[in-house]
This record gives C-alpha cells, structure tokens and sequence, in this order.
C-alpha cells in the first residue's frame, strides 16, 4: 500500500539519520568542539516529519531501474539542510522553541562555572553551527555511490535550493515593509514558492529523479507538481494547519501578526474585510507592543471563515492542479501511488 511504502521510507531515513548523526570516531564529526557537537546532536534528533529525505527517495524510486547503494545516507542531506535552514529561520524569528524543545541558539547558550552568562553567545554559536550543517549536507549527498551526471544534476539541484531559499528569505524580510493596503498577491506567492515549495517539495523530488537518470522533462514536470503541492502546503500552514475554522491552531497566525509576515490570509482578510477590520489589522500588524489580547482578535479575523474560505479555495485548486500534473507524468505506478496518497495526508 502507498500509505506503507511511505511509513517504510520514513523509518529507513530515520535509521540513516540515526548513523550518520552518532558516528562519533569519523570525520567531520570530530572536526566539531564538543560542546557544539553533543548539543547539536540532541537538536538534530528530535522528532521531524523528515518530508524532503522522503520525497527525494519517492522521486528517485519512481525512476530508477534499481536502488543504488547509500541511497539513504544521500536522503540524510535534505534533512540537514532542512535543519540549517530551520537554525537561521529561528535566530531571524527569535523564536525560542522548536520541535518540543529549546532552539539550537537558546540550547546553545552558555554559562561559566560562576554561573554568569559566558562572553559568548548562543546566537553566535548557532549561526556558525548552522553554516556546518550547509557543509554536512553537502557532504552526506556525495556519500552516495551513483552514476557520476545523475550525480552532479542532483547537486546542482540541492545548492539552487539553497540559494532559492536564501531569496525567498530576504523577499519575505524585505515585503513585511509594504503597507498593507499595497500587498500583492503574485508577491506573495513567490515569496511562497521559493521559500517553501521549492525547497520542500519540488526539489526533493528533482533531485531523486535526476540522481535516477530521468530524462530533464521529466524532472521539470515533477518540479511543477512539487510546486503546486507546496504552495497548497504553505497556504495551509497559514490558516493554522487547518481549515477556516476546523482543527485551526491559531498560535502561527498569531507568530506571523506579531513578525509582520504578509500572508494570503492577511490578504484575504484586508481586501474582504470590513472597514473595522483593515483598521485594527492596520493598527496591529508587525508591531512588537501588542498584548496577546490583541494578537488573538487580529487572528480571529484573518481566520473567520467567510474570509479564510478564500485561502482554502485556492489550496483546493492548486491541490486539483497537482493531480493532473500527477497523472501526466511518466513515473513508476507504486511511485505515482505513493506520491498521491502523501500529497493528501499532508493537504
């Protein structure tokens, strides 16, 4: 069943990850300081959805002829780099907590045997440990034993991602200074692509392909459906991981008012709303003073269905989009059955 090669896949990353993440005596663990090391460890192996290391090998099953050898150890690079990204994203954020636990720059925070603060900090720490990930990615993927072109397309594949996500990074820091009565929709939208969908979705399942040997249409074509499905998923993630009201966690929502992200939901929230609405948004968003109270009311509106309904409608249409894209592609039916059955339990 699609829904157990998928589970399979997630516990056979989750092994490589476990290896490749305790290989204590090898290099370029022993490279790192100890303290940095340990910590780092601890933070790596928290529980994650691991989605990229397993849309890359769902990308790379559905066209291979057959396995090749380390294909896992080269799947623990996506999660890496997931957690390089995650590492800045949360020092830019100043977001104290991730996975069930401290973030790696408040984990890293130091103290001396006084117990005063030592001189350096767990931002700086962080920061550079977060560089060593980029590096550590890099270095798992060319572990893998391939043939040498499907092996360069792949890499060229995981650094574009990285520097599409740096983009949409700066993109997504830069428009939270655009009043909000000048928002834009394909703005938006493209702060979305690069800064999820691609690096989430599209190449994952490009990179699995081209390491695979299909043919670049091909690769271009799962691109496509990578792009609608993570798209859909950010949309999602906006309205709280639900929908309009149902099993909606309003705390992002709430993160994202108090950071000033511009969103799809804000958006909608502005251009449907009533005057009253785009008022108290207007007095709200992105400020650092507003007291908890405030941040819940500025949620309820931008999640108050007759206005979210516009997001979920676009989630669905993209959702629709990535199955014809599905069908049309040339890939293995086990492959083509798995892809579909992930793309609905995370839609």
């Amino acid at each position: 069943m699609p829904s157990k090669t998928v589970s399979e896949i997630k516990s056979r990353i989750e092994k490589a990850f476990y290896r490749f993440t305790m290989a204590r005596a090898a290099f370029p663990w022993t490279s790192l300081p100890p303290p940095c090391r340990d910590r780092l460890r601890r933070y790596l192996l928290r529980k994650g959805k691991r989605l990229r290391p397993a849309l890359f090998i769902l990308g790379y099953m559905g066209h291979a002829p057959r396995p090749a050898k380390s294909i896992y150890a080269a799947a623990v690079a996506l999660e890496l780099l997931h957690a390089f990204i995650l590492i800045h994203d949360d020092l830019i954020d100043r977001d104290s907590r991730r996975r069930g636990g401290p973030a790696l720059h408040m984990l890293m925070k130091l103290r001396r045997k006084s117990g005063a603060p030592a001189r350096v900090r767990g931002e700086d720490l962080a920061l550079v440990m977060g560089d060593a990930l980029y590096a550590l990615a890099i270095r798992a993927f060319i572990s893998v034993r391939a043939g040498p072109v499907g092996k360069q397309r792949a890499l060229e594949q995981l650094t574009r991602a990285a520097l599409v996500t740096a983009a949409g990074e700066l993109e997504e820091l830069l428009y939270t200074q655009t009043p909000l009565d000048r928002m834009d929709h394909a703005a938006i939208c493209r702060i979305y692509d690069r800064k999820t969908a691609h690096y989430s979705f599209a190449m994952p399942l490009a990179m699995g392909a081209a390491l695979a040997g299909a043919a670049p249409r091909t690769i271009a074509a799962l691109s496509r459906f990578g792009m609608c499905v993570g798209r859909a998923f950010q949309i999602k993630d906006d309205l709280g991981g639900g929908q309009a009201g149902r099993k909606t966690n309003i705390a992002p929502v709430m993160a994202d008012i108090r950071e000033g992200r511009r969103t799809l939901l804000l958006l909608n929230a502005f251009r449907h709303g009533t005057p009253g609405d785009r008022k108290f948004l207007r007095r709200v968003y992105g400020r650092g003073t507003n007291t908890p109270g405030d941040l819940r009311r500025a949620a309820e509106i931008m999640l108050r269905p007759a206005l979210a309904r516009h997001a979920v409608l676009e989630m669905k249409r993209l959702s629709l989009r990535a199955d014809r894209l599905l069908r049309a592609i040339p890939i293995k039916p086990e492959a083509r059955k798995a892809l579909q059955a992930y793309k609905e339990s995370l839609l």
